[in-house]
């Protein structure tokens, strides 16, 4: 990722508002569980799609944290 695009991503993680995003995330995840459990095979692929985007943005945090320390 270039540097720019890496320090506003880093402004956005370590914002304190961040959690709200969180918890979000996390609430959906939770959401398209259930809705996976209960899916026909039409929508698996596009519920598997979803989850799997979610979870690229909670790991953001942390991949961001390993980062910061790697370079210290």
């Amino acid at each position: 990722m270039d540097k720019p695009a890496t320090q506003l991503l880093s402004a956005l993680l370590l914002n304190p508002n961040w959690i709200l995003m969180e918890e979000y995330v996390a609430g959906e995840k939770s959401r398209l569980v259930t809705q996976l459990c209960n899916c026909n095979e039409n929508q698996l692929k596009d519920l598997q799609g979803q989850l799997k985007v979610l979870d690229v943005i909670a790991r953001l945090k942390p991949k961001l944290k390993a980062e910061m320390e790697s370079k210290r």
